[in-house]
């Protein structure tokens, strides 16, 4: 995408981690998955450390 540089990468993620982050506590589904699944997949997908992503969208 033109213009979505690796400061936008960067904001994006922490955005999507953030929310993940803190509704993993929600235990709800949405669209047969949790916020905690759908943070693992995440994870996975850009091939970064669950634990520590965490510990920063959690400012830790």
């Amino acid at each position: 995408m033109p213009g979505y540089d690796r400061s936008a990468f960067v904001d994006d993620l922490i955005t999507a981690a953030t929310f993940l982050a803190w509704a993993e506590d929600d235990r709800a589904f949405y669209a047969g998955h949790t916020a905690a699944e759908a943070f693992k997949a995440m994870c996975r997908m850009l091939d970064m450390d669950l634990v520590q992503l965490r510990k920063i969208a959690m400012g830790e």
